[in-house]
């Protein structure tokens, strides 16, 4: 290796040493440079008890890797004789402090992982060392390797004394520093490894080409005239993009393998697989004196392209009067026994049979196949699934069509709408090729377009009128050509289901919504039976009309089982045009399956308990079907919406607003309602009441107070005429319109509602359910108390039935129990009892378990937080509460309000801590939300009493 150089590795080394050691302190540094070699590091490991898995394994992979690694960094320390002492030290060090009882055990696998993968790396390392001697990049990249790990050795050190010095009532930080600074190791490490293979291809290029040329000289070549290259497309100078695909295919047939390379393009009609052979072909045109391109659409054809490459080769005259089966033979045997490179493309192979008599045996050659049929990749030893085009390739592909001979980018925005066009395309490439040479031919403006698009969806061919007059050299299908065939020749239960799948989401649905959706449903029957369904899914997997995707789940702990989550993709495209192509009837038959399918599988609430918190996995896997069949109901103003439709969107609208995803759930509600108002549906009171009373929570939650009580009590007046007095919907109807009362200040009238709710339960007969919503009342009644300033009440309500659960009516780790917990602390801090904290600490982490670290009720756990650290003084922990918080709800719909308070309170924080400039303008940008929500800036008064009150009682 070479060690020293002008620029080079010594340099690089010799920074990254001085670097780390300015950063460590004194103590730090002396720690460092008590361990001078690997064998003293390897006695204290195995004296210390680590506290990490696998403790004997792991031990054995570290010793091992330790003694030849010793070698290695001798390597480095021949240059700068203090670095082995510094690499060997700074572990030691890294372990010792990372042992403590303090430290989170998270943190401590990382240290014990890196320990274990640094050592068990050395034997690779070493060998790079050995074999790419005179190679800089190989040299370059392990320097920075290691620069890395210094640098990592030190962030865990910053974010140790962070944890030890926490307050007690702090949460534990996120080790997030460190785990970037762990990823940039792997992608150092990547990097190596690709530095690595780079120089042994190299290497090994050098080596085969002399070989080659040994070779070359004494082999006998046999008949047939090379070069002969069949190709019937020129190279396609607007090829853009897939060159991912395009490394993996030179990797998987490079021709120094002594076997015979094969691989299978495969993908749906249109998405570019011909176009991928082509590209590869000419990037590689010189590597093979022979090249044979086979149309495989038929045997016929297929047969008809050997017999042509057979001639052209002069392995037969062309006035040869050998039927053409034979000649095809005489190819295939010249394949199998020539020494020459060849490379054969079977194009459009989607009835993969055909292809049997045809493919030479043997281990010579090179074989591609383009196919609409994945099974083409089981005959192949490698396979490439094609899917349509990133976003950034399809435009620069739309925009080289575009702006070709000269013409000019179009006019204004063009970025934005050429994106939307794209989007329109589903990134497809004919697609995008098809209308991009349209567009330039007939000049058309992109509203016309978007006429035009819509009106080719409902042609019977697909995009018919978007045809140029103008023929394309590098396309020979059109999308009426590649699809049309396809689609005339399906099953009728397999065009049922791909009609079916064109009203659901087209990116994952899952099987197990067609199979235990259709179930009592006697239309859909063939969905349900097992063997039917894999006919029609194979069906259309053949024809490249849908992918399947399998998810592999581990279950079972110790012993794991695994399982396979499957789901069908189809394109949106393809989705588009078998929707429209249908007529009314077809259409509005098809809808309704889709929406029977979901609506079997949806969790449905009870009709006195309408929480689905324990279900939300259920409910978020079915989401986009809904959000999808929405979509479709706004685009097609012909389908019949009914009662069905309402009660499904009622349910995800529920589950979306105990998400706290109102952007979501308006959409869905306003559907519902509007099925609910047209008396021709059939629709009942029941799902009228419930639908209004939705509306009413979601408006809640977005502090729409005044539109939140309208609704409620339109709920309430439904209820009221059509059930009895004892009925428990009353109690719902009366306690939901308590809600925004006591949101408006109006305490005295909330409680007297809930009174009256409580006073409906007491008429109940049912034992649990009167249990059940006796402490669902009494939890909001203590809201309402601590709001009015009593939480001394409040606690005696919360705790009114056992513990703050209910003795079992609840469970803790849900939204409903970090609710009690964010409710009980509140009580508790009300009245300077420092338990308080316990409690919303526990709400805290249940909710970043639940709804994840950009959830909203996480963010409000959040603000919490840090009133709580800026009330004991701890002014920087509660700034990062206030930050995290504040970017939380940027990002949420109708949450300004919300904002306002965390921006504010952040810029308290900042003041206190002396960052006058940066509180100054914080302090502006939450004013001028004041503004926007309220009107007026709030300038005289307590700013924090005003702020707080800016948000839901419930949140504060």
């Amino acid at each position: 290796m070479a060690v020293v150089d002008e620029y080079g590795t010594s340099a690089l080394w010799a920074r990254a040493v001085s670097e780390y050691k300015e950063k460590l302190s004194q103590d730090d540094l002396h720690a460092v440079l008590s361990v001078s070699n690997s064998q003293e590091l390897l006695r204290r490991l195995e004296s210390s008890e680590i506290q990490i898995s696998n403790h004997g394994t792991r031990m054995e992979k570290i010793r091992n890797g330790l003694e030849k690694y010793s070698v290695f960094l001798s390597v480095f320390g021949s240059a700068l004789p203090e670095t082995s002492a510094l690499f060997w030290g700074s572990l030691d060090f890294l372990h010792q402090m990372s042992s403590g009882s303090q430290v989170p055990r998270q943190l401590k696998e990382l240290v014990a992982n890196l320990i274990e993968d640094l050592c068990s790396s050395a034997p690779r390392l070493r060998t790079y060392e050995k074999i790419f001697r005179d190679m800089t990049e190989v040299d370059t990249a392990l320097a920075q390797l290691y620069h890395g790990v210094l640098s990592f050795f030190y962030e865990v050190n910053v974010f140790l004394k962070r944890c030890a010095s926490r307050p007690k009532i702090a949460p534990l930080p996120e080790p997030i520093r460190v785990r970037a600074k762990l990823k940039e190791i792997e992608d150092l490490k990547t990097n190596v490894e690709r530095e690595a293979w780079a120089a042994n291809v190299d290497l090994h290029y050098k080596w085969h080409e002399e070989i080659k040329d040994i070779f070359s000289r004494v082999s006998v070549k046999p008949k047939g005239s090379l070069p002969c290259r069949i190709v019937p497309y020129p190279v396609n100078p607007r090829f853009v993009g897939r060159q991912d695909i395009l490394n993996q295919m030179s990797i998987d047939l490079a021709i120094s393998k002594p076997e015979q390379k094969s691989i299978a393009i495969h993908g749906m009609g249109g998405v570019g697989k011909t176009q991928i052979a082509l590209k590869y072909i000419y990037d590689h045109l010189e590597d093979y004196p022979a090249v044979f391109w086979m149309n495989a659409d038929s045997r016929a054809k297929l047969q008809s392209s050997f017999v042509d490459a057979a001639r052209k080769l002069q392995l037969k005259e062309s006035d040869s009067q050998h039927d053409a089966e034979s000649v095809s033979k005489v190819l295939k045997d010249w394949m199998e026994e020539a020494r020459d490179e060849w490379l054969v493309v079977f194009d459009n192979a989607d009835d993969l049979e055909i292809l049997r008599p045809f493919w030479p045996s043997g281990n010579r050659g090179t074989i591609i196949i383009t196919s609409r049929n994945h099974a083409a990749a089981a005959l192949t030893k490698k396979g490439a699934l094609v899917k349509p085009l990133p976003a950034d390739d399809g435009e620069s592909l739309f925009m080289s069509i575009i702006t070709r001979s000269g013409s000019e980018e179009p006019d204004g925005d063009a970025d934005i709408w050429v994106r939307k066009v794209i989007e329109k395309l589903g990134y497809l490439p004919l697609a995008i090729n098809q209308v991009a040479h349209y567009m330039l031919e007939s000049e058309c403006s992109v509203d016309d377009f978007y006429d035009i698009y819509n009106e080719s969806l409902k042609s019977q061919e697909t995009f018919g009128p978007l045809k140029a007059t103008v023929g394309d050299m590098f396309y020979e299908h059109s999308l009426a050509t590649v699809w049309k065939i396809s689609l005339k020749k399906l099953s009728d239960n397999a065009a049922s289901l791909l009609a079916i799948l064109s009203c659901l989401d087209p990116d994952g649905i899952p099987e197990s919504l067609l199979r235990e959706g259709s179930k009592g449903h006697p239309d859909l029957l063939y969905l349900s039976r097992t063997v039917s369904f894999i006919d029609v899914v194979s069906e259309l997997m053949r024809n490249g009309l849908i992918s399947k995707n399998i998810t592999q789940v581990q279950t079972g702990g110790a012993s794991l089982n695994r399982r396979g989550t499957r789901s069908l993709a189809v394109h949106r495209l393809v989705q588009e045009t078998v929707f429209h192509q249908q007529d009314k009837a077809a259409q509005n038959s098809t809808f309704s399956s889709a929406v029977k399918l979901c609506l079997t599988v949806y969790p449905h609430p009870t009709r006195s308990n309408f929480r689905l918190m324990h279900r939300w996995p259920e409910c978020e896997k079915l989401l986009p079907h809904l959000l999808a069949l929405n979509s479709r109901s706004l685009d097609s103003t012909d389908l019949e919406l009914d009662a069905r439709l309402a009660e499904l969107f009622l349910y995800g609208s529920w589950y979306l607003y105990e998400r706290r995803l109102p952007e979501l759930s308006l959409p869905l509600l306003e559907t519902a309602k509007k099925i609910c108002e047209n008396s021709s549906t059939g629709i009942d009171w029941f799902l009228k009441a419930r639908t209004l009373s939705c509306f009413g929570c979601v408006l809640f939650e977005c502090s729409k107070y005044q539109d939140s009580e309208k609704f409620f009590r339109k709920a309430l007046e439904i209820r009221l005429k059509n059930v009895e007095d004892s009925d428990i919907l009353l109690a719902h109807g009366y306690q939901d319109v308590a809600l925004p009362v006591t949101a408006q200040g109006r305490y005295d009238e909330a409680i007297e509602l809930q009174k009256r709710a409580l006073a409906v339960v007491e008429l109940n007969g049912d034992d649990f359910t009167r249990r059940d919503m006796t402490f669902h009342i009494h939890h909001n009644m203590a809201r309402t108390y601590e709001a009015a300033g009593q939480p001394e009440m409040g606690l005696t309500l919360h705790f009114n039935q056992g513990d703050e659960f209910g003795d079992g009516l609840r469970t803790e780790m849900s939204e409903s129990g970090a609710v009690n917990l964010y409710a009980i602390g509140n009580c508790y801090l009300a009245q300077n009892n420092p338990i308080g904290i316990e409690y919303h600490t526990r709400a805290l982490k249940i909710r970043k378990q639940l709804v994840g670290e950009r959830g909203f009720y996480y963010g409000v756990s959040l603000h919490k937080m840090g009133c709580i650290l800026y009330e004991g003084g701890n002014f920087a922990e509660a700034g990062d509460a206030f930050e995290q918080a504040r970017d939380i709800f940027s990002n949420s719909l109708d949450a300004q309000r919300e904002l306002a308070r965390s921006t504010y309170f952040l810029s308290v924080v900042n003041r206190e801590l002396g960052h006058l400039a940066e509180a100054d303008k914080l302090l502006a940008e939450a004013q001028m939300l004041m503004c926007q929500i309220t009107g007026s800036k709030a300038e005289d008064g307590d700013l924090n009493d005003k702020f707080s009150k800016l948000v839901i009682y419930i949140h504060n």
